[in-house]
């Protein structure tokens, strides 16, 4: 049985472009009324065999239907194939492109904790940030060989704790957004 709707359950399923598919997810999280999903692609060059190509998405809330000029990005996930998540390489691109980013967020968004999930595919790992300190924490560049160890990638947005711990932290945006969260 799946934990998101039929119609979900099923991009997720039919599409190999996993960017469709989330899409699709964040539209049935977020009330469309007050959030819009925003998409960024990019390329960046590599070292590697092939180029790499980044796709991110924004949730960004603005406070009047008719004034869109006021964004407000709430929350930021950055995408990769699956296939990438075996490379420690491609892993500390994405745990570092997702930090930059919530490092941005900061800037606009007033929350107290804000949000950022880096994907692969349809495993995620999932980011915090308060004003001091982001979890997962990065792990000190003279220990770590990894610095983006592949269990942070454990769970799968199709599954029951991946998709519990997604539902819980869209709740928190929601509630901050509309003044509930201290």
């Amino acid at each position: 049985m799946s934990v998101w709707p039929q119609k979900v359950h099923q991009e997720f399923e039919d599409h190999w472009r996993m960017e469709r598919s989330w899409k699709s997810l964040l539209s049935h999280l977020f009330p469309m009324d007050r959030f819009i999903i925003s998409d960024e692609h990019y390329y960046v060059p590599t070292t590697l065999q092939s180029a790499g190509s980044w796709f991110r998405l924004k949730i960004e809330r603005y406070d009047r239907f008719d004034d869109a000029t006021n964004l407000k990005t709430v929350l930021l996930i950055q995408f990769e194939p699956e296939s990438r998540v075996t490379s420690a390489y491609w892993r500390a691109q994405v745990d570092h492109e997702t930090r930059t980013g919530m490092d941005k967020m900061r800037e606009t968004c007033s929350h107290p904790t804000i949000h950022g999930l880096a994907v692969f595919g349809r495993r995620v790992a999932f980011y915090t940030k308060t004003d001091d300190e982001v979890f997962p924490p990065r792990p000190p560049f003279h220990v770590a060989a990894d610095l983006a160890p592949e269990t942070m990638w454990e769970l799968e947005v199709t599954s029951g704790e991946g998709a519990e711990r997604l539902k819980k932290m869209v709740e928190y945006i929601i509630a901050a957004c509309d003044g509930e969260v201290p």
